[in-house]
Parts: structure tokens; C-alpha cells; sequence
């Protein structure tokens, strides 16, 4: 795959991606809420603003995530942009 910005790499796509859900969830959330991200991903579950099916996916997507960078700074070559 030939990467032309860091929004063709499959990382980039996969955060946006969760991002823009907790983003959304956090709409439904009171105003007091509103300014937690994924760090509160459990503490949302226990006051019942997420299911714990939907705060489990998130977590583990954000594992992921995490996974996946952490690969790319082991190995940045594949994901470097060349001219």
C-alpha cells in the first residue's frame, strides 16, 4: 500500500473511527460528563451511559489501537512517506 498522508494508514482510520463514536456517546452524557474521553470509558459504564457490550468493544478497540502504534514506532519504516 503506498501511503501518500498519515490518513491512508489503517491506524489513522481506526482512531478516527473511535474517536467519533466516544464522540458521539459523549453527547448523550450530562453537561458535567461531557469533558471525559476514553480514560472513562469504565467509570461511563458503571453510571449506565454505556452498555457494558459497547464499552467493552471500545476499550478493546482502543487496545488495539495502541497495539498498532506501538508496531509502528518498533518499525516505522513501512509507514514512512516517501517523496
Amino acid at each position: 500500500m503506498e501511503i501518500r498522508s498519515g490518513r491512508d494508514l489503517r491506524v489513522f482510520q481506526l482512531a478516527d473511527q473511535v474517536a467519533v463514536e466516544i464522540f458521539a456517546i459523549s453527547r448523550e452524557f450530562p453537561h458535567c460528563e461531557n469533558n471525559e474521553t476514553a480514560t472513562s470509558i469504565l467509570f461511563t459504564q458503571d453510571c449506565s451511559y454505556l452498555t457494558a457490550e459497547t464499552a467493552t468493544r471500545i476499550l478493546e478497540e482502543n487496545r488495539e489501537i495502541g497495539r498498532m502504534l506501538g508496531a509502528m514506532i518498533r518499525t516505522p519504516q513501512p509507514f514512512l512517506i516517501r517523496p
